[in-house]
């Protein structure tokens, strides 16, 4: 069925005399992309050339991209001597990356009488100036690009298009010969297109082009240039703030980590001259602790990095090996051999450090974050943040403050343990 239809759209391009009726059915095979169309509609092409209608073809087949019609395009565009039809190919040229100099002299030509036109069409311009930029040959018409903007014949319009392009070929010299130069566009209708231009540009020569325009010129330019520094420094002075809101937010913690590495530091320091080697390892790990979580999500990721930080005991803590019935002398409740927070206390019984209260808060803390992603132990769970008096924070959701509470139960634990190290010292 589809040959049959494809067959009938040839067989009534090839028939009508019409050029639109055969445009019509180029645009309708242009939808179908059969391989076997762009040679159809460019025989067509051939038999309206002359008509106003026939760069439509040239259109339609730069749209197949497809083998078939970049060759006949690309033959088309070695031999053309239609403005309208070149223009209608460009895009797909320079996709193609196809800049022959025979078509770079063709664009150039056209578009050397574009900006003479008195009625100069900005988006053949700027499609002229986009292939000839492409082709690195947008520079050779550089002088006619400054002319056609300083002069008072084109469009506003027009002239954003040719400044913009003007711009391509070497902003720094530019926006320099301008600076040196203000004269040439004062009071002109170029000088407004050019202060709106450079208005939200930054950096290298701008700061002296804006203060040189406010000084010298024309009201109006200084206005723009004026509007747009303050523009500027309100959007700066809105990004700060935000940033600002933002940070206080996100790493309200900050204070409150900081606190627990220290009094890491400073137990290690204690262990260190009482046992000889630290109680805890050093981690980095803790410093996430810092990025407040604001959801369920972001709450359960930061307690199970935590609960790895406090059970971070040094290797020897962790490598010792008691037997149930050591450990039970010490405390009558353990009741398996794992565990580092069971070692450590172990080891802090044998060492004859009283810090019981502490060791309580650890084993309640240790066990809420070891139930805290787990879903299924939502009850076991509950019981934990009950002990530890947090249950409200969690029950409302309150994940931030919630986070917090947590952080500042094992700070205050940590301070428990630091002054049962420095009372066992006192006493030896």
């Amino acid at each position: 069925m589809t040959n049959e239809y494809n067959a009938k759209l040839i067989a009534e391009i090839y028939s009508t005399d019409s050029v639109e009726k055969a445009a019509q059915v180029a645009e309708e095979m242009t939808a179908i992309k059969d391989s076997i169309f762009p040679a159809q509609i460019y025989e067509a092409y051939k038999k309206f050339k002359g008509t106003t209608m026939d760069h439509y073809f040239i259109s339609y087949l730069a749209q197949f991209k497809t083998p078939e019609a970049d060759k006949i395009l690309l033959k088309h565009a070695l031999e053309v001597d239609d403005e309208a039809d070149l223009h209608m190919m460009l895009s797909r040229l320079i996709s193609l990356s196809f800049f022959d100099e025979t078509v770079v002299e063709n664009v150039s030509k056209y578009l050397k009488k574009e900006l003479e036109d008195l009625e100069m069409d900005e988006y053949i311009i700027e499609e002229y100036c986009t292939y000839l930029k492409e082709a690195n040959q947008l520079k050779q018409l550089a002088e006619n690009l400054q002319t056609a903007f300083e002069s008072d014949k084109s469009s506003a319009s027009a002239k954003k298009v040719i400044l913009k392009n003007l711009l391509r070929i070497s902003p720094s010299h530019y926006l320099n010969y301008y600076l040196s130069n203000y004269d040439h566009i004062k009071e002109r209708r170029c000088e407004i297109i050019f202060a709106t231009e450079v208005a939200t540009w930054q950096n290298g020569v701008i700061p002296k082009l804006h203060k040189h325009i406010i000084e010298h010129g024309s009201s109006t330019a200084k206005k723009i240039i004026e509007d747009a520094i303050k523009t500027k420094e309100t959007q700066q002075d809105q990004a700060k703030a935000k940033t600002e809101k933002i940070v206080g937010v996100r790493y309200k913690n900050s204070e409150i980590v900081s606190q627990i590495v220290e009094q890491r530091q400073k137990i290690n320091t204690q262990a260190g001259m009482m046992f000889g080697h630290h109680l805890f390892r050093s981690t980095e790990a803790l410093i996430n602790q810092s990025n407040s979580a604001n959801s369920s999500e972001e709450f359960v990721s930061s307690m199970i990095d935590l609960r790895e930080c406090i059970g971070d005991f040094d290797k020897t803590i962790i490598s010792l090996d008691y037997s149930l019935d050591e450990m039970q002398k010490h405390n009558p409740d353990i009741q398996e051999t794992t565990g580092q927070i069971n070692k450590f206390e172990v080891y802090l019984s044998i060492n004859k450090v009283d810090c019981s209260h502490a060791l309580v808060t650890l084993r309640q803390l240790g066990g809420m974050l070891s139930k805290i992603a787990h879903p299924k132990q939502k009850a076991g769970l509950i019981e934990k943040l009950q002990e530890l008096s947090i249950y409200k924070l969690y029950e409302n959701e309150n994940w931030s403050e919630l986070h917090k509470s947590v952080l500042n139960i094992y700070l205050t634990l940590l301070k428990k343990l630091s002054d049962s190290l420095k009372s066992e010292r006192l006493q030896d």
